[in-house]
């Protein structure tokens, strides 16, 4: 076997294509032991026996590493980081979220949309914000053993104004 740099010339699914300078262009088999889906014009490390050619390193890629199968875990017996540089997105017919001792979601701006959305918390829920808005296109019902409104100025309902002592 001899090793050479290969550049992809096609590449269709399983079937690589690739050119270098010795052999001219060949087809190689992707052995590389992890996912990754070569795309035209990476710059491959390619293994090159008589009658074989095996695709062993990627050196300058562009194509999409993928990891794919039945049931996969990602595991870190530490810390596990996602990073992106445009966009993390999660697609699933279901998905959750446990965080043992928590969860804390940082963003500039958040949204939330849902057709249903129903929250159960066990214990106490608390907002704080400098303001807060909110629309409901329809009605309201609340429901609840003991309300209690604590307003520093002024407080209006239907655009009444309401003292509260």
């Amino acid at each position: 076997m001899r090793l050479r740099q290969a550049t992809v010339t096609r590449a269709v699914g399983a079937r690589i294509e690739v050119r270098h300078d010795a052999a001219g262009e060949v087809t190689a088999t992707n052995a590389l032991a992890y996912p990754y889906q070569p795309v035209r014009g990476d710059q491959l490390l390619v293994a090159e026996g008589d009658d074989d050619c095996f695709i062993i390193g990627v050196l300058k890629g562009r194509g999409r590493p993928r990891l794919e199968g039945e049931n996969v875990s990602l595991r870190a017996r530490g810390r596990l980081r996602l990073s992106a540089g445009d966009r993390v997105s999660f697609d699933s017919p279901t998905a959750k979220l446990t965080g043992h001792d928590g969860i804390a979601i940082h963003a500039h701006h958040a949204v939330k949309q849902s057709a249903r959305l129903t929250q159960r918390i066990l214990d106490r829920i608390e907002t704080l914000a400098r303001d807060y808005d909110q629309v409901i296109e329809q009605g309201w019902t609340h429901h609840a053993r003991a309300i209690t409104a604590k307003v520093k100025n002024t407080f209006y309902i239907n655009g009444g104004r309401i003292h509260l002592s």
